[in-house]
């Protein structure tokens, strides 16, 4: 039986984009590198990587819709072309930022428990994309 999703108690599973498909469509991704501290750098991430943290319902229901709204302000950034980015943008934009980040962590390797959202703020973000508080974007 699946994990839970990481926003709410249905069975994970459904298959999520860790950078969404129209990034992909807009620009060019290279593997992505990661190191630890002052560690080796390890290369090679894949950036079209999916991901099973989620479940159908939250990944095609209010992360589509996050997702959505905010892909109209961050394309023309990635294009290089100006745009002016109101305050409604620039909440939604950080909601993307945190979904986004909730869903990377979801896929971290694990060292005992850590992790920097707790269930419960993954929980209320889905509820009403609430910031946890001690989170600055």
């Amino acid at each position: 039986m699946p994990p839970p999703c990481i926003f709410c108690d249905h069975d994970s599973g459904s298959p999520e984009h860790l950078w969404p498909d129209w990034m992909h469509n807009t620009v060019k991704f290279a593997p992505i590198n990661m190191q630890k501290a002052d560690g080796p750098i390890i290369t090679g991430q894949d950036p079209e990587q999916t991901i099973t943290t989620v479940c159908h319902d939250c990944n095609t229901g209010w992360m589509c819709l996050i997702e959505n709204k905010a892909s109209t302000r961050l394309k023309p950034m990635l294009l290089n072309q100006p745009i002016e980015i109101d305050r409604g943008g620039k909440k939604l934009l950080t909601q993307w930022a945190v979904l986004r980040a909730m869903v990377f962590e979801s896929i971290k390797p694990k060292s005992g428990n850590e992790q920097f959202f707790t269930r419960e703020e993954r929980i209320a973000f889905k509820a009403n994309q609430t910031i946890p508080e001690r989170t600055r974007v």
